[in-house]
């Protein structure tokens, strides 16, 4: 039988993420911001830019990050701003005045209620 993984496990998951990428995070928005919008490049998804690329990071980041923490009980609630912003370029058919936060969950099917 396997190892079982510990809290520790998921501590070390995120330190190790965010480790690595620290010293990529400047040189990925300069590759995004000089990079051509009609460049595209291979995702699982489809073509994508690097934008999209830059989008999907905080999508995953942003939704996993409150899977975990609500799992257990604690609330999460990242900045408005980058909610709004990674929702309106990922899901700009859902943007809507109101909640970012509710609506980037919303858009990746975990809806909730804002009260």
């Amino acid at each position: 039988m396997p190892e079982l993984l510990t809290p520790d496990d998921v501590v070390a998951a995120a330190v190790t993420a965010e480790a690595a990428l620290q010293p990529v995070a400047t040189g990925l928005a300069a590759v995004a911001s000089a990079t051509p919008p009609g460049v595209r490049a291979y995702h699982v998804t489809g073509p994508s830019s690097p934008a999209g690329y830059i989008g999907r990071a905080c999508v995953e980041l942003l939704v996993h990050a409150d899977d975990a923490l609500s799992g257990l009980g604690a609330a999460f609630t990242p900045p408005a701003d980058l909610c709004r912003r990674v929702l309106a370029q990922q899901f700009p058919a859902t943007a809507v005045p109101g909640d970012a936060w509710y609506g980037l969950l919303a858009a990746t099917g975990r809806p909730r209620k804002t009260s």
